[in-house]
């Protein structure tokens, strides 16, 4: 990965140096690495080593010793000797330490020796080449790759076979095609290293990790900047991925280990990374210190959330109003329900009108505050954090809320950045996975659809009320089973009209625009930038009469396909994405899916202003 990367990112930056002072040397072997090309000429230097490889398959050390196999098998340059004999007894030829030390010192021409900074002694094979072309002649198959994660796996946290442990589990792990296993088992992720676990996801997924897992979290933390020199502060952000994510013996067998930990997660109720679509009691994005309380209900410590109803043009309330919610600080247990809250302040001092019963604020309340303690440090600066009791924080931001416990800690890298990556993301996130009931062969449903636009929002018309006019049968069926949904202003850049009310009204098609490619007739279904949204009876394609500004003449094929591309839009467009990366992704996910869904998108330059984002602002049309 990290040649490829290198060559993609630093070269190219170089490159573009106004004095051209400085070049990037790559060597590559074509066979196995394909040298991308580069913009701006960059030089590449090119050298032919398969001499040093010539009649390797016929050397008699090569025959004779399967501990150059398993040498040649392994993750890192140098191998301690305790590695090697852990990976010879993996791939069922074990040899005591003592004797791969002979067979070192009788190829010095093959294999180097020196010792570590502890004073143990390590092995590496001398040439790259050499050790690629072992890999050719007996290349470990994933079979073996898994006996050698199980082997290491058993090994008891100690030593050097631990430390290769944290450098190249997942790499062997993703080379044996169980990289799921590593991700779902939290005693096994303390023992691994975040740069070795990024490595892991790029192999196991070169083309993204999938949507839906830990894996997701970890790709999305490093986009975030999550990058601590920390491990046991790397711990901690994964203790807090897997209890947003639900994975509650992930997240337990990450606290029960031994790692320093400076801060554990007590509950969270975050947006889990790469979800498509609103979340069901999602408690909505914490942004302003007014939206996140610590009080007390009776006796009992809480945390009081309050969710802006209405945001204005620049990202802040645009009144008073409010919906609250209390969570227990200890468990997070919802302890009143929902309930709308009218808050302002006068003289400096918070009235309410409204919000939780019983709710009396910390300040109130008079309990104290514990300034001795720091709050962890977070991704977003001047996202809320409020101090909860002793050691305990409230941190909320464009995810939602959660709450995090203090730990004592030695470690004086915690809080501490790494600032990477300097070669960008590590990781990669793949296409996200669309909505099964988007793909239905059948078309979408008027459950789905109001389960999106809202109840009641399809309009149906009467069999006896469709103009004769609309002679396409698939029209003719969804209009009067599954209705158009009447949209007002659910997409802010276009409405349909109420159909039950309206019905379909026949419409000329303009005299000043192109002449259409179909025959018509027409039916005004709504309204797209300014122009008319209409339905052609005899094909039962969507079409938009050219008065939007836009040329490409057809919206969508069918009615039953245009629907569905303004649900699936509805849902991105009302996702509380906590990051910018995920918006980035869900943005180019849904361009592939529109285009799965009817081909017409990928031409259609309306479908291009919408799908790259231009239109989401209802001012910018």
């Amino acid at each position: 990965m990290e040649p490829l990367r290198i060559a993609l990112t630093v070269a190219k930056r170089f490159g573009k140096t106004r004095h051209h002072d400085i070049r990037v040397i790559v060597e590559g072997d074509a066979a196995r690495l394909r040298i991308p090309s580069l913009p701006l000429r960059p030089e590449l230097m090119i050298t032919d080593q398969t001499t040093t490889c010539t009649g390797l398959e016929r050397e008699p050390v090569v025959q004779r010793h399967s501990a150059l196999r398993a040498l040649a098998a392994a993750e890192t340059r140098w191998v301690a000797l305790p590695v090697w004999s852990a990976l010879c007894e993996a791939l069922g030829t074990p040899m005591r330490e003592e004797d791969l030390r002979d067979v070192a010192s009788n190829r010095p021409d093959l294999l180097a020796v020196s010792f570590d900074e502890s004073g143990e002694e390590r092995v590496h094979i001398i040439s790259e080449a050499v050790r690629l072309r072992i890999r050719e002649l007996d290349e470990a198959t994933a079979h073996d790759q898994h006996r050698i994660v199980r082997r290491l796996s058993a090994e008891s946290p100690a030593g050097s076979v631990e430390r290769y442990v944290a450098q190249a589990l997942p790499v062997h792990a993703a080379l044996a095609g169980v990289m799921e296993e590593i991700l779902a088992d939290g005693g096994l992720l303390v023992r691994v290293d975040r740069y070795a676990l990024l490595q892991g996801l790029a192999v196991a997924w070169p083309d993204g990790v999938p949507q839906g897992s830990i894996a997701t979290d970890i790709h999305y933390s490093e986009r975030e900047g999550i990058d601590p020199r920390s491990h046991g502060d790397w711990i901690s952000w994964l203790h807090w991925a897997a209890v947003t994510r639900g994975l509650t013996e992930v997240a337990s067998g990450l606290a029960a280990s031994a790692v320093d930990m400076p801060w554990r997660t007590l509950w969270s109720r975050w947006r889990p990374h790469g979800t498509f679509g609103r979340i069901p009691s999602e408690v909505g994005k914490i942004l302003f210190y007014d939206q996140l309380q610590a009080g007390v209900i009776g006796e009992e410590p809480v945390a009081a959330a309050r969710k802006v109803l209405q945001w204005d043009t620049m990202g802040g309330p645009l009144d008073d109003r409010y919906l609250e919610r209390a969570f227990r600080v200890t468990d997070g247990i919802e302890v009143t329900p929902p309930a709308p809250l009218q808050l302002h302040y006068e003289n400096g001092e918070e009235v309410r009108i409204g919000g939780a019963s019983g709710w009396v604020s910390a300040a109130s309340a008079e309990v104290p505050e514990y300034p001795e303690t720091s709050p962890p440090w977070t991704p977003r600066t001047g996202d809320p954090v409020v101090p909860a009791g002793a050691g305990r924080w409230l941190i909320g931001g464009h995810g939602g809320l959660y709450a995090v416990e203090l730990q004592a800690s030695t470690d004086p890298d915690v809080d501490m950045r790494a600032r990477g990556p300097l070669l960008g993301p590590v990781t990669d996130m793949a296409t996200w996975q669309c909505p099964e009931a988007a793909l239905a062969a059948d078309g979408p449903s008027r459950f789905w659809l109001e389960g999106i636009f809202g109840s009641g929002a399809c309009r149906t018309v009467q069999e006896s009320d469709l103009p004769a006019g609309v002679r396409n049968e698939r029209a003719r069926r969804f209009l009067t089973t599954v209705g158009m949904p009447s949209l007002p202003k659910e997409i802010p850049f276009m409405s349909t009209v109420a159909l039950d009310e309206q019905g379909l009204v026949p419409v000329e098609w303009p005299a000043d625009a192109p002449a259409p490619e179909s025959e018509g007739p027409f039916y005004h279904l709504g309204f797209w930038t300014g122009g008319m949204v209409l339905l052609d009876g005899s094909s039962g394609a969507v079409l938009q009469d050219t008065n939007s500004g836009y040329s490409s003449e057809v919206l969508a094929s069918s009615l039953l396909q245009f629907t569905t591309l303004l649900a699936l839009y509805r849902e991105y467009f009302t996702s509380l994405f906590s990051t910018e990366a995920e918006v980035r992704d869900a943005r180019w996910s849904l361009r592939e899916w529109a285009e799965r869904i009817d081909p017409v998108t990928e031409d259609g330059d309306h479908w291009d202003d919408v799908l790259d984002g231009s239109l989401d602002d209802p001012n910018s049309h």
